[in-house]
């Protein structure tokens, strides 16, 4: 999931699963005081928490579980530290120097980067799945940057005046970096791809980011989106890969296989997932038939009628046209999303009629695969 707020806020993966770390303003309890429209930033220690906050003195301050102390650092006025836990124990946090340069201090040492950064503008730091961190900043020619562990790259990427980006380490090593471009679009780049979302936002708004970890229901969209666009060939025969895949059908002379293809596509995207998946005729084996995804999920008690009070999830099955006997079914597609309101979930379809050709097709709130059948209900892996 991907969450938009005003304010910076950071995530890092460790061994144990997710650790959250939050942006919050220090507690008034100890007296110190924080500058005006700067922003305090936390993060998850042994036992506790640690801050770190742009003091009313322009000074670095880092306060919680672990020793409380200024760093002897200032900062640049209007502009606030990001603070992450080292593998290797300890903090360090990034900041905008007072001469508008970056710098990090902290269990990795102390350096002033030589890189300066545009005003009004914060670094953002995470920690790297092996060890280090990178960190993500708005240069002073406007551009995002990135430094550290897992290289050095000016991106040439124009950001908005006055915003911070936001990064999170992602799982498989690596990290990703969401910000504000010079359009006013949302922009995300790094490991886990770049990408222009065309998605408008506020003047001087920052985005946050969260890296997802990989999961078996994640594999299960991502296989099926990266599908998206596939179409039969030759168009209008049923020939297709998904078939050949699985043996069935008849041959095409080109490869593929021919048959009526949606539950070969689904078997598909569950098997190279990573799901476990026997195909064959015998019951609790999945096959051509979209009905046969509704007898293996009976047998091993993950089918949800639909109406049932059942919220979807990422990698499920929608199962359409179930009959009474539950031996036959219209279509099944792969759950990709459920939007609050919907009478139907995100999909995607395989062997969907698109310009007259069979064609995998994502399409949304999906309630009928042929417009007077009903969406009969859901297999979970």
């Amino acid at each position: 999931m991907r969450v938009r707020s005003a304010g910076p806020s950071f995530l890092r993966f460790g061994t144990a699963g997710l650790m959250v770390i939050a942006a919050f303003v220090a507690s008034p309890i100890r007296n110190l005081g924080v500058v005006p429209a700067a922003a305090a930033a936390s993060t998850e220690v042994s036992g506790g928490a640690e801050v770190a906050f742009q003091a009313n003195t322009g000074e670095l301050w880092t306060v919680g579980s672990a020793v409380s102390t200024a760093d002897n650092v200032h900062l640049r006025p209007g502009t606030s530290p990001s603070i992450i836990s080292l593998a290797s124990g300890g903090d360090e946090v990034a900041l905008q120097g007072s001469a508008a340069s970056l710098w990090t201090v902290g269990g990795a040492g102390d350096s002033d980067w030589g890189l300066g950064m545009a005003a009004g503008t914060s670094p953002a730091i995470a920690a790297l799945v092996g060890g280090g961190y990178e960190v993500a900043f708005e240069a002073n020619t406007g551009a995002l940057w990135t430094v550290g562990g897992a290289g050095d790259a000016n991106w040439r990427l124009g950001m908005a005046a006055g915003t911070s980006p936001a990064i999170a380490a992602l799982v498989g090593g690596g990290y990703e970096v969401a910000f504000e471009a010079n359009t006013e679009e949302l922009w995300t780049v790094g490991g886990a791809g770049d990408e222009n979302w065309k998605l408008g936002m506020l003047q001087h708004a920052s985005p946050s980011i969260v890296g997802v970890p990989e999961t078996l229901r994640l594999r299960i969209i991502q296989a099926a989106q990266r599908q998206v666009g596939y179409q039969d060939n030759p168009a209008g025969t049923y020939c297709n890969y998904f078939t050949a895949y699985w043996g069935a059908g008849t041959a095409c002379g080109n490869g593929d296989r021919s048959e009526e293809w949606c539950a070969d596509f689904a078997a598909w995207v569950w098997r190279v997932a990573g799901v476990q998946v026997r195909y064959g005729s015998e019951v609790g084996e999945l096959n051509g038939g979209a009905a046969s995804f509704y007898q293996l999920s009976v047998r091993s008690g993950t089918w949800h009628p639909a109406g049932r009070g059942y919220l979807p999830q990422w990698g499920d099955m929608a199962v359409y046209g179930l009959n009474s006997s539950g031996t036959f079914a219209d279509h099944v597609a792969v759950v990709t999303n459920f939007a609050p309101g919907n009478a139907g979930p995100n999909v995607v379809n395989g062997d969907w009629w698109s310009s007259n050709n069979g064609a995998v097709v994502a399409a949304t709130d999906q309630t009928t695969a042929n417009g007077t059948d009903t969406l009969s209900g859901y297999a979970s892996p």
